[in-house]
């Protein structure tokens, strides 16, 4: 399937291309990725219309939770700020902005920030500022910190950025 098209992930050093299935992994996992344009993800929201919220939040922490846990098997960093690092930055070398930590205070509180997101390039983005968030709570969930996350920042209503908090909960492991 990806043929002349193989050429374009050759260039992408966190990606495996398997040609005979036609498949993307994370590269050392056997992580598979697909591929959505971020107008699917608005229209999955609308499709799924009330309720969408939830939804969302639900994938993006499933996306997180198998992000973070190929990035454990893979990289192996010695310390929770370290794989919480790491898989940020897979984040943003997989398209979805540059994702950057501003604030980490260990099973406390972080604060994330989100340059040029992908609901910005797309009309009705606002459910992919979900996304994101449930992206992030799997994260912090598969790392051993339970959190509860809130949009601070969106570039939809002015702002140059967007800005995640979250406070993670007692008895964070």
């Amino acid at each position: 399937m990806f043929g002349r098209f193989g050429l374009l992930y050759k260039g992408l050093k966190e990606i495996t291309v398997d040609s005979n299935k036609s498949h993307l992994y994370l590269k050392g996992t056997k992580l598979p990725l697909i591929i959505l344009r971020p107008q699917d993800i608005v229209d999955l929201g609308e499709l799924v219309g009330s309720g969408s919220e939830d939804i969302l939040i639900w994938i993006g922490k499933t996306i997180g939770k198998a992000l973070c846990k190929a990035v454990q098997e893979k990289d192996k960093p010695s310390t929770r700020q370290k794989l919480i690092d790491t898989v940020v930055k897979y984040l943003t070398n997989f398209g979805f902005g540059t994702v950057a930590i501003d604030n980490y205070l260990e099973a406390q509180e972080v604060t994330i920030s989100v340059k040029e997101p992908l609901e910005e390039k797309v009309e009705g983005g606002q459910v992919i500022s979900l996304l994101y968030n449930g992206i992030l709570a799997g994260i912090f969930a598969e790392s051993g910190l339970e959190a509860e996350g809130v949009q601070t920042k969106s570039v939809l209503k002015g702002d140059s950025e967007d800005v995640y908090q979250f406070k993670f909960e007692e008895g964070a492991k």
